[in-house]
């Protein structure tokens, strides 16, 4: 069971249920291996321009820190047999997850719109919403950062 305390998130992918953690260091390592940082990442998903690759890459250091040993081979087969479309839903919800403040009422606020939305909008044509909704979320926490630092 992930324990969200230490920044576990569990992510199903098909029957499986697994528990992911992504850190800065495991961060680092993909925007590393991609050559893209990690918002371009996730706005690359929102827009439906992922590869498979970068599916492959941010799952192998999320469930790597999550204490799981899985290789690229093994993480290619675990997508194939749930599909793209859900692994890359899977992975913008962890990322989205990770970058995210848990505490705030805005998350909790959140997390109610979105569930909303995946209620409304069940299917293929959901997920670029989703996505979509994401990316402006976390424009808008980055602009209150900003706003709060100044």
């Amino acid at each position: 069971m992930a324990n969200p305390l230490k920044g576990e998130i569990p992510l199903t992918l098909g029957k499986e249920t697994y528990k992911c953690r992504l850190t800065i260091d495991a961060l680092v390592r993909i925007e590393d291996e991609l050559d893209k940082g990690i918002l371009e990442l996730a706005t690359a998903i929102a827009e439906a321009k992922v590869r498979i690759r970068t599916l492959i890459v941010v799952l192998k250091h999320a469930l790597r820190g999550g204490g799981n040993d899985f290789d690229d081979k093994k993480i290619g087969s675990i997508i194939q047999d749930v599909g793209i479309v859900v692994a890359s839903t899977e992975v913008a919800k962890l990322l989205a997850s990770t970058l995210t403040d848990h505490d705030s009422d805005e998350e909790v606020d959140k997390k109610k719109a979105e569930a909303w939305i995946l209620n409304q909008y069940n299917g293929l044509t959901s997920i670029r919403f989703v996505l979509v909704w994401w990316i402006c979320d976390l424009t808008i926490f980055g602009t209150y950062l900003l706003v709060k630092c100044i």
